[in-house]
């Protein structure tokens, strides 16, 4: 054995875990509570302010995006090492083989 291996439930716990971590923030609207200045306690919410929360705003959603994809990929993975561990076992059982 070479020491590498794959499970493929590892790979869904990452996945899984990968969404659970962002879940906080879905629904967090940083663009609106930049415009509701009682939201913040006090009026006179600067431009600058204004802008920050538009700028981080799209960076959740960025991070959300590539997220998704990590979450896509670890779990496509896990389905390929899932099959190609059936596969092999099928391929490498006694009756295929013509042992038994």
């Amino acid at each position: 054995m070479d020491g590498f291996r794959a499970d493929p439930e590892a790979l869904n716990s990452g996945a899984s875990s990968i969404l659970k971590c962002l879940n906080p923030a879905a629904d967090i609207d940083l663009e609106a509570l930049s415009k509701d200045s009682g939201a913040v306690g006090h009026s006179g919410l600067s431009e600058e302010f204004a802008r920050f929360s538009a700028t981080w705003q799209i960076a959740c959603l960025i991070l959300r995006s590539r997220a998704n994809s990590a979450v896509e990929m670890l779990n496509a993975m896990a389905d390929n090492y899932a099959r190609s561990d059936t596969d092999a076992g099928h391929m490498l059982s006694p009756h295929r083989a013509g042992l038994m």
